[in-house]
């Protein structure tokens, strides 16, 4: 479980960077707490593509450290200013919600897998019970 926070501390840092980056980039220069969702719907599309083009994974990490190291380049020339009151406690508390299933677990994964892990077996009974269809899978 550790290892699954410090990828979070690792992503949400690059992705806070890179997008305080790109809204001092355009000229805001007040702090805002949309960095991080800006930062990391860039870092995706710019991984996603590198990863393409070379067809390799360690491209798109070497994209996201590319970034990353712009972005603290471009802030320490152009640092942001004023401060986000209030969303540490809220980022907090966020965490602590969304942790919650995977501590009573004492694992990360697909939630309720012990009982049927196949998702594609879950996903079929949907959409058969949405159209109105009735198989062996979801009749007596």
């Amino acid at each position: 479980m550790l290892g699954t926070y410090v990828s979070l501390v690792l992503i949400l840092g690059a992705s806070s960077v890179v997008g305080q980056a790109l809204f001092c980039a355009c000229g805001r220069r007040e702090r805002s707490p949309l960095a991080p969702a800006v930062g990391l719907a860039l870092i995706c599309a710019v991984a996603w593509l590198a990863t393409d083009l070379a067809s390799s994974a360690w491209a798109g990490v070497g994209a996201i450290a590319v970034l990353t190291v712009v972005g603290v380049t471009l802030l320490r020339f152009e640092p942001a200013t004023g401060g986000v009151e209030g969303t540490l406690p809220a980022a907090l508390g966020a965490l602590v919600l969304g942790s919650l299933p995977f501590l009573i677990e004492m694992r990360f994964g697909i939630l309720g897998t012990s009982l049927n892990p196949d998702m594609s077996q879950h996903l079929f009974a949907t959409d058969r019970l949405t159209n109105g269809g009735e198989e062996r899978l979801i009749a007596e």
